[in-house]
């Protein structure tokens, strides 16, 4: 069983090397690469090197705002992407989650939650065999507008009737959605379906 490779796109080196000695804590045969700009971290994926976990810092020299995070979910659609950056704004967390990323964590975090966030992403992302050639999984049935918009509600820890106050629809409608979403996932409960959606591995509607 070999670790999990860890790319970290981020351009200040203390920050780098603070969440290298992270990972490295948390997983111990962990295999980590960084790069300093979208354009090395681009060059890294083309040469074949394929990450099983993504902390992406979200202003980079070459890749302001969504830029970066849309190229590399492009590419990776099935990797966990955790977005890093000193600026944490509404606005910001709700493009990332439109962007099919739901764990963002601001640089001006406590340790403890930084921490906890970086081993529940770790966790995401299976250690690969040997013989596992870093393919892609399938990805699991597509949910649809409804249902990312209810488990998005979860995501934030709401309860089926503050889900419906919110989306204007009834309490039944909402469990029903929860029902088809925990199938559609493959996963056994809510708090299953939410890693599922910090880790952006299900498909969006088209």
């Amino acid at each position: 069983m070999s670790g999990r490779q860890v790319l970290i796109v981020e351009d200040h080196p203390l920050f780098v090397q603070a969440v290298s000695e992270l990972v490295a804590r948390l997983d111990r045969n962990a295999q980590l690469r960084s790069a300093h700009t979208l354009a090395d971290a681009l060059a890294a994926l083309e040469g074949g090197w394929l990450p099983d976990f993504v902390l992406l810092d979200l202003n980079l020299p070459d890749a302001a705002g969504l830029e970066g995070v849309r190229q590399l979910r492009q590419r990776l659609p099935w990797v966990p992407v955790m977005v890093v950056s000193a600026l944490d704004d509404p606005e910001v967390r709700r493009k990332l989650r439109d962007a099919g990323i739901g764990r963002f964590v601001s640089k001006s975090a406590r340790p403890a939650e930084f921490i906890e966030s970086v081993r529940q992403m770790l966790q995401l992302a299976p250690e690969a065999t040997a013989d596992s050639g870093r393919q892609p999984t399938s990805l699991r049935t597509p949910l649809s507008q409804r249902q990312v918009e209810v488990l998005r509600e979860m995501a934030t820890g709401k309860s089926n009737k503050e889900i419906a106050r919110g989306l204007e629809i009834s309490v039944e409608t909402v469990r029903a959605h929860v029902v088809e979403i925990l199938a559609r996932l493959g996963v056994r409960n809510r708090t299953e379906a939410v890693m599922v959606f910090y880790s952006g591995r299900f498909e969006l509607p088209q």
